[in-house]
């Protein structure tokens, strides 16, 4: 049976119609992106940060660690100690609650706005108007974030309003979530997170071993909630939570302009931050008598509280000492900066390339089975190649994945409709 439309035409035709159909869909999709950052990680390393949709009003956009091309200061948080207490100044040993009322209470009049208590709040018979003490006084900081330890039991427990307020839906992170830590309850019953002031992040996950670094994400539930040392980082940089953009296995960024962190499939930090020096800490003590001076620092450090006693567990031992070199890593980070953005041509030029292109497939259908296979691949891999080119070189981000589906479609359609010449 003969066929009275010729190959060509139907090529011309289904190839047309595919590319025009991708070159609608492809931006912003998961095809689209991984192309993207694909020529990015060719170019720059990582870690960056992928914004945009790949579309003329939003085009693709890299930004980079701005201290990949600038000498990165060092700033180190500002430390107060909660030690043995040797000289006694405090009432109870290990403090009771209007013990860490009157430490956080000299806080407060040194002028202190945010703070930053890494140290687990937690008594087994503690008085009522220590408690009711403590709790007025943390109600005085702007903002208060808390550290508690976590780990995954039988039955979960209900998200805890604090660690709420420092997480953002699973749903958000981009990427393979899978091999994050699990936790659903906190380890240590009884742990004070304070009210509507305050977020927490994790001090230590039952899951982690002493040896590996420690992972400034886990799940619990539906939320994505932070390590300790990434929500002080956040709370001292005046960066919101919900800014926070979580790549698995690539990056954590802050915001849009804030710092990029590397980190693992597991969520664990990638970085020299064991090289950074811890500064001297301050012991809470000396905070009664103090004036402003003694807490003068940088405006990008925190001030943290720790427990540095000598009877603490180990973990929260491990914790205290490494905390602040992590802080000092996340907020020594200049931020971003721009790399570059590909902008896309206008839809007229597209559209009339992707025409083009058509018609080259079409003409191409005519050739034998061998030749056209050869010239269908030549085409593909030039168009690789053009898309490369033209977003490393010339920052423009070609309709590549529509040429390419047309491609595709001339090779699908050539060899199922005969030559009506040799019929």
């Amino acid at each position: 049976m003969k066929i009275s439309i010729h190959r060509p035409l139907w090529v011309l035709i289904a190839a047309l119609a595919a590319s025009l159909a991708c070159w609608k869909q492809a931006p912003g999709t998961k095809a689209d992106r991984s192309a993207f950052e694909f020529i990015a990680a060719s170019v720059i390393n990582p870690p960056w940060l992928v914004s945009g949709t790949g579309s003329h009003q939003e085009p693709w956009s890299l930004q980079t660690s701005a201290a990949k091309s600038s000498k990165k200061q060092i700033v180190s948080p500002a430390i107060i100690a909660i030690d043995d207490d040797p000289d006694s100044v405090f009432q109870n040993f290990p403090p009771s609650p209007i013990d860490v009322a009157v430490l956080l209470n000299n806080l407060h009049r040194l002028g202190e706005k945010k703070a930053a208590i890494a140290a687990v709040f937690a008594w087994d018979e503690p008085d009522t108007i220590g408690l009711t003490a403590l709790a007025k006084t943390i109600g005085r900081f702007e903002s208060v974030t808390m550290a508690a330890p976590l780990t995954r039991g039988t039955t979960s427990e209900r998200i805890p309003s604090a660690f709420l307020r420092a997480s953002i839906p699973i749903t958000e992170v981009i990427g393979d979530s899978s091999l994050l830590p699990i936790v659903n309850r906190i380890s240590v019953r009884g742990t004070i997170l304070g009210r509507e002031n305050t977020m927490a992040g994790f001090q230590s996950l039952d899951s982690q071993s002493e040896n590996e670094a420690a992972p400034l994400i886990a799940r619990w539930d539906d939320r994505a909630i932070f390590a300790f040392p990434l929500v002080v980082a956040a709370q001292q940089l005046g960066l919101p939570i919900n800014g926070i953009k979580v790549h698995c296995g690539t990056s954590i960024t802050l915001s849009p302009q804030g710092p990029i962190l590397p980190i693992d499939a597991f969520g664990r930090l990638i970085s020299d931050a064991s090289k950074t020096s811890a500064p001297a800490p301050i012991p809470a003590t000396k905070l009664i008598d103090a004036d402003t001076d003694l807490l003068q620092r940088n405006p990008r450090a925190p001030l943290i509280v720790l427990d540095a006693r000598s009877t603490a567990d180990p973990a929260t031992l491990r914790f205290s000492e490494q905390v602040p070199k992590v802080v000092s890593s996340i907020v020594s980070d200049a931020g971003t900066h721009q790399a570059f953005t590909c902008k896309r041509l206008d839809p007229p030029r597209e559209i009339a390339l992707l025409i083009a292109l058509s018609l080259i497939l079409s003409a191409t259908s005519t050739l034998a089975i061998f030749p056209r296979n050869v010239m269908l691949l030549t085409i593909a891999s030039t168009l690789i190649a053009a898309q490369f080119i033209a977003a490393s070189l010339a920052t423009t981000w070609l309709p590549g994945l529509a040429a390419l589906a047309s491609v595709a479609m001339a090779f699908i359609i050539s060899p199922l409709i005969p030559d009506p010449k040799k019929s």
